[in-house]
């Protein structure tokens, strides 16, 4: 995956949607029931998107624009990574005022994570230094904790970090929860953690070799490590990939994506594990007939806007725990009224093409969008990119 899409792999918490411009179904997915009453969706339904908030930049061909996130006090960040020097962040209000401009050096996965006020990551000051995890505020302030290695967000606010043998839970001020050392089985190394809304962590552990057996250990939400166990066996580097995602009632849902040789890439849901248990369980049917969906938790709302197909681009469909269809979130018009180039560089770029667009949905639910020459937007020169950031404040809250 590119760099410039790292901040929508870490929690499926957002979904690259181009060709843009479908019309949402007027009939139910398969795999997810009708409302048959008002009842479940109470409070969920979608409502039009307004006129979103627009800033508009213009990026040289060496700098590829990063994927908006959005903190829980509607701050939006956005940023450009050149491939000569380091990556440039921009902080906005909600409405769109300027407050801060910060600059990093490549190294490090960069800032990833939404704090109630401001972001985290792992990153550099200066080149030359060692990656560590910075807490940036909404006003451009930095704070350095000595700290590194692999970040995730936590559902509940803050963060966990595992480095250096010790796996570290930090609230949304960054002071820590807990910190507890793992003892790991022998040759095993972490390959990646999730935290689920209660705040369980489950590690997942394999080893350096091309064929090795998948592990999960379970920390609780105090900070006690369980026992390691055995999630899958013979899995292959470059041709397996596991992936969590969060059940909004607690657990996380496993998928697995194989690609074989020449043949397409398949993917599955293979079940879900309710917190700290070691058995996986059987997926719910509306979420194992939807194997491409990206699952984003509502916060506060034990339902899920869903991406990826066969929801429709440009859109995200709202679905409780139980796979109720609540509605569709369709951005595709509110999007194609905000061009950023003359219309006859828009219609020359494709079908769809007002549309085309990387959504993703902040922590106090305002729905980003970025529109950049990687979405199929063309260049204006040949040497110069636009690029559009659109967001709509708090349309999830």
């Amino acid at each position: 995956m590119s760099r410039h899409l790292r901040w929508f792999a870490p929690v499926v918490i957002a979904v690259l949607l181009s060709s843009c411009g479908g019309t949402a179904p007027t009939g139910p997915d398969a795999g997810v029931r009708p409302v048959q009453s008002s009842s479940p969706c109470d409070g969920l339904a979608p409502s039009p998107p307004g006129r979103p908030v627009t800033v508009r930049n213009t990026l040289a061909l060496s700098a590829g624009a990063l994927g908006a996130l959005g903190d829980g006090a509607g701050n939006v960040l956005t940023g450009s990574e050149s491939k000569f020097g380091s990556v440039g962040y921009r902080i906005y209000s909600p409405d769109g005022g300027l407050l801060a401009a910060q600059g990093f050096p490549p190294e490090g996965g960069g800032l990833s994570i939404p704090l109630a006020s401001g972001f985290a990551g792992i990153a550099s000051l200066a080149f030359g230094d060692n990656p560590t995890l910075l807490r940036v505020l909404a006003d451009g302030g930095v704070t350095v904790l000595p700290n590194s290695g692999i970040a995730v967000a936590d559902p509940r606010g803050g963060l966990v970090l595992f480095g250096d043998g010790v796996l570290t839970a930090y609230d949304d001020e960054l002071n820590p929860r807990w910190a507890a050392s793992l003892t790991l089985p022998s040759q095993q190394q972490v390959h990646g953690l999730t935290v689920e809304v209660t705040g369980n962590v489950l590690v997942l552990l394999g080893m350096n070799a091309r064929v090795f057996d998948l592990g999960g250990l379970w920390v609780d939400a105090a900070g006690h490590p369980g026992m390691a166990f055995l999630i899958a066996p013979g899995v292959v580097i470059d041709e397996d990939s596991f992936s969590l995602a969060p059940d909004v009632r607690g657990g996380l849902f496993l998928r697995h994506r194989a690609c074989r040789g020449s043949a397409p890439c398949s993917s599955e849901w293979q079940g879900r594990y309710p917190a700290l248990s070691t058995t996986l369980e059987a997926a719910p049917g509306w979420l194992s007939s939807r194997p491409l969906a990206a699952l984003v938790p509502l916060e506060g709302k034990t339902a899920y806007a869903v991406a990826g197909l066969p929801v429709p681009d440009c859109a995200f469909e709202v679905v409780t725990a139980d796979g109720v269809s609540c509605g569709f979130a369709d951005f595709s018009a509110a999007l194609a009224t905000s061009p950023i180039v003359p219309a006859n560089l828009m219609a020359n770029a494709g079908s769809g093409s007002p549309c085309r667009a990387v959504l993703n949905i902040g922590r106090d639910g305002t729905v980003l969008s970025l529109r950049s020459r990687d979405t199929g937007l063309p260049c204006t020169s040949d040497s110069e990119c636009p690029v559009s950031y659109d967001w709509f404040p708090g349309y999830f809250r």
